[in-house]
């Protein structure tokens, strides 16, 4: 299906390079305009298959290829079970993906024991992060629990929060009275072929046990 889809926009681009050809060499005002429609038509008709292009992209290489999430990166080539393969295969998937300005807000000591000391502690905060269902930005609604790869129990969901118009995804573990460290969703919507990736400004934190 993605290759024919490339075809036909090579097809197009083509169509569209010799349209815009004739409109250049031709004087006769009336065929110009002609040349004008044609293109805004060929356009058109490239603009949805550029758009279908950019989400073949799967959510794991959307992470890598971002250099704002080389962290986040980092963690989903760690061994942690199963995470990797999730996100780097089909299914429907939500991530709130944590900036590396996020990570760095633990400070140094915590990043150490995620990334050096603690491999189950990593893979239970990237869980956290990670649903199995797609929450576009106007399914986030105010409250609104998401359940999250954490695991079953009645704890492992995170929650939209909303103040002055902002919305946050506020883990267990997340001290809801200090706005600074709330998991303020910054960016949203970037669609992959397997699941939907919104940022966040803070790492989403599960319930300490």
């Amino acid at each position: 299906m993605i290759d024919y889809l490339r075809l036909v926009s090579i097809v197009l681009s083509i169509l569209l390079l010799y349209n815009t050809w004739r409109c250049i060499y031709i004087t006769n005002i009336y065929t110009l305009n002609v040349c004008s429609d044609l293109t805004l038509v060929f356009l058109l008709l490239l603009l949805p298959i550029s758009h279908l292009d950019l989400q073949t992209i799967l959510v794991e290489d959307f992470v890598c290829g971002n250099n704002r999430l080389e962290f986040l990166c980092y963690a989903l080539n760690e061994d942690l079970g199963e995470i990797k393969d999730w996100l780097d295969s089909s299914g429907t998937y939500t991530l709130f993906a944590p900036t590396d300005n996020a990570f760095n807000r633990l400070g140094a000591d915590n990043i150490k024991e995620l990334f050096n000391d603690d491999a189950k502690k990593l893979e239970d905060v990237v869980r956290y992060h990670i649903s199995n269902r797609i929450y576009f930005e106007d399914d986030l609604t105010c409250d609104k629990k998401i359940d999250t790869e954490l695991g079953d129990s009645s704890n492992d969901f995170t929650t939209t929060k909303c103040k002055d118009d902002e919305k946050f995804q506020v883990g267990n573990g997340n001290d809801e009275n200090d706005r600074d460290k709330l998991p303020l969703i910054i960016e949203t919507n970037i669609v992959t072929c397997n699941g939907v990736v919104h940022l966040v400004d803070n790492v989403i934190l599960p319930q300490k046990e």
